[in-house]
């Protein structure tokens, strides 16, 4: 090894082990922890505190969308900090990069800049009804032969939570399609193509059906539905483009644990009849039924991470009273109440607390622990049931979230999502510019 090699050699050990080094230092690993995006509303301050070492420094790529600047010894949340602050200039994107040294990169921020909105809160009970894309296989089932008992499709490799869209080129709608095409086709020639969604993508899946000895028809062994229905509860309501969100996560099959993977849906008014306590051990559930099925009121577009979300059709669920939404770094833990219905139609008010709020930007729906005080609820249902998810929750007059999921040993308790992840999921924003634009487009033809 030559002299200039083994410097080169000597440098990279000697730059790795100064990083794992500095790796080690608390504000280097605070700096670490910090969230990759922080969103904030235009026009209003924003304040992320955190140990700001003197060796660090930061480049901003802003496009005249927000300011940055260090604060020392402010007061926050009762606290003396340091920090980074964020002053908005206007709704946009900008990213914020921080280096040790000005040279090493530690941390990418992404900072988005969000217009003012304000909601309608729900609280409603809604029966939802999704019709699946293709025919969803939720188990498999021995077919007796002379040969023996088998499940063709299950040898072939066709698992639980497929869906199974076309056979031999012809579309499959429900599960009379199914049976019937199988047969009609198998009695041509037994050796069928299958084409299988698994996940986001297709795969042509051959399978030899077998003549049930039970019936005389062609089989290929599987368990499938259409269609799936439930209860939920309404999370909010945009006035202005009626885009609604509820359940504050995504509808699921039980027997495929997936989520459901859909062509239309929509959603009904439903009354509660009853109500079964949770237990420790043992979730409880509301039970319902629509008040009409055939009365839609809205349809369903999107089976997200975060819940449902389509637009609304009965304007009769419209209100003038609105509000804000809250983004995570404004919610504190600490007092709050939930919109639900336990009886009949009728929304009500149960205290709750916020226990735990994680700031940091997460991509599941548990970004909050709560937790139910109002004794009425505790009494009626014994805390957070099935069937109460995506009720909203509310905070100093802020939606702040929905509640998702309730502890299984402590039915008191629960995680709730935040509202801003519905609303990006929902894609409300976006729709929102789109409206604003065609009625700036519309009066200045009018004009």
């Amino acid at each position: 090894m030559t002299n200039k090699k083994r410097i080169k050699y000597l440098c990279g050990w000697l730059l790795a082990a100064t990083l794992l080094f500095a790796c080690q230092l608390q504000p280097v690993r605070t700096i670490l922890t910090l969230p990759s995006h922080v969103n904030m509303i235009d026009g209003r301050p924003h304040y992320l505190p955190f140990a700001y070492p003197n060796i660090l420094q930061f480049g901003l790529e802003s496009n005249g969308i927000v300011n940055v600047s260090t604060f020392n010894q402010m007061e926050i949340n009762n606290k003396l900090n340091n920090g980074l602050s964020f002053e908005p200039l206007a709704i946009g994107s900008a990213r914020i990069q921080l280096k040790l040294l000005g040279i090493i990169p530690l941390q990418t921020i992404n900072i988005n800049v969000l217009p003012e909105l304000k909601l309608v809160a729900g609280g409603q009970t809604l029966g939802v009804y999704l019709q699946t894309d293709g025919i969803l296989v939720t188990g498999f089932m021995k077919i007796k032969t002379d040969e023996g008992a088998v499940s063709p499709a299950e040898k072939a490799g066709i698992r639980t939570g497929d869906y199974i869209m076309q056979i031999n080129q012809i579309n499959i709608v429900n599960i009379e399609d199914l049976e019937n095409i199988i047969n009609s086709e198998a009695s041509k020639n037994p050796y069928l193509e299958i084409v299988v969604r698994k996940g986001t993508s297709e795969h042509l899946i051959n399978v030899k059906a077998v003549k049930s000895g039970s019936d005389g028809k062609y089989k290929i062994g599987i368990y499938g539905k259409n269609n799936t229905s439930g209860i939920g509860t309404l999370t909010f309501i945009d006035p202005t483009t009626k885009t609604f969100g509820a359940l504050g996560h995504p509808v699921t099959d039980p027997d495929s644990n997936s989520q459901l993977q859909f062509r239309s849906g929509n959603v009904t008014m439903a009354s509660v009849t009853s109500i079964e306590p949770s237990k420790p051990g043992l979730p409880g559930q509301k039970n319902a039924v629509a008040i009409n099925k055939n009365n839609l009121v809205g349809s369903i577009d999107k089976n997200g991470r975060y819940g449902i979300y389509g637009r609304l059709i009965d304007n009769n669920l419209l209100s003038e009273n609105t509000l804000p939404v809250a983004l995570r770094n404004t919610i504190y833990e600490g007092d709050a109440h939930i919109l639900t219905v336990i009886e009949d139609t009728k929304i009500e008010k149960f205290e709750i607390k916020v226990i735990k709020n994680s700031r940091s930007y997460s991509g599941n729906n548990k970004g909050m622990v709560i937790e139910i005080t109002d004794n009425r609820l505790l009494d009626r249902a014994g805390g957070i049931v099935q069937g109460m998810s995506g009720s909203p929750i509310i905070q100093n007059g802020h939606i702040i979230g929905a509640v998702t999921h309730v502890f299984l040993n402590n039915p008191k308790r629960g995680y709730g999502c935040f509202i801003e992840n519905m609303v990006y999921e929902s894609e409300l924003l976006n729709i929102q510019l789109r409206h604003i634009s065609t009625n700036i487009w519309m009066k200045r033809r009018a004009g």
